[in-house]
């Protein structure tokens, strides 16, 4: 009995489906983005290959897009799988098309409204809307992520102005394509960092993207030191060190939430 009337109060079961449908399809249309991310050990994606003449130059802000998509694209997938009582994920998602939108509009108007519409529909289809309003900043957060976040904004809000300073220039190739979507990405990082230390439920999924994302990337800019933007050596190590700092981090309020449940003890 108290099943059914737990039951009755979520969302209704064609909403979750609709909302799994609709994850599942733009996870996987994300997934695409897996080009990129081999740009800097193999052929680089162009999105215009014929106005763009010379590639390698485009293999550092293939992998600083290509990398965290792909790990968008999973988080996608993961909802999919596991649509409710993951506010939090979605609160991200929304701040990210925000950013994605507001860094590329002026420079790519068609493409970003385009690219914007199609994420949208993720949105409508939460089964939960109202847990959205919820305030990522209620309760107590991770204070070793939050200083990690910190620490990573620190580092990446000084190259995402610089990117936009070099967009501004117009003075090379990646004009209009590559120097907007790198604005982007930076911005996005650090968010999905600030939102993970806040502990509400899904921070542990936005957590795993920020260490997938930092090792990643760190690995990119040592591979491509010289491309335009790239962390470079030193930058990809610092990336690395990033990256397993969070992970000890994680690993750490992971094992700090599941030490309640291990002193209750099995529930009869």
């Amino acid at each position: 009995m108290v099943g059914a009337v737990a039951g009755s109060s979520g969302p209704a079961r064609w909403r979750v489906v609709v909302f799994r449908v609709v994850a599942g399809l733009l996870g996987i249309l994300q997934l695409t983005a897996g080009q990129l991310a081999v740009s800097p050990w193999g052929p680089v994606a162009l999105a215009n290959p014929s106005l763009e003449h010379h590639p390698d130059l485009h293999r550092w802000a293939n992998a600083l897009a290509g990398g965290p998509d792909v790990t968008t694209a999973l988080v996608l997938l993961y909802l999919a799988w596991r649509p409710l009582g993951k506010p939090l994920i979605l609160q991200w998602f929304v701040l990210a098309l925000i950013v994605f939108f507001l860094a590329n509009v002026f420079f790519l108007p068609g493409s970003t409204v385009f690219l914007t519409i199609i994420f949208v529909p993720v949105l409508i289809a939460y089964p939960e809307p109202r847990k959205l309003l919820t305030p990522p900043w209620r309760g107590t957060p991770s204070w070793p992520l939050l200083c990690l976040a910190f620490v990573l904004a620190a580092f990446l809000i000084p190259d995402a102005w610089r990117a936009l300073q070099a967009q501004l220039r117009g003075a090379d190739e990646l004009r209009n394509y590559d120097w907007p979507s790198n604005v982007e990405h930076l911005i996005n990082l650090c968010l999905v960092a600030l939102l993970a230390a806040s502990r509400r439920p899904g921070w542990n999924v936005l957590a795993l993207k920020v260490i997938a994302d930092l090792l990643y990337l760190g690995v990119a800019a040592i591979s491509v030191p010289n491309a335009p933007g790239s962390w470079g050596t030193n930058g990809g190590a610092i990336a690395v060190v990033g990256g397993l700092a969070f992970l000890g981090a994680t690993a750490y309020e992971w094992r700090r939430e599941s030490r309640p449940a291990l002193a209750r003890g099995p529930t009869t």
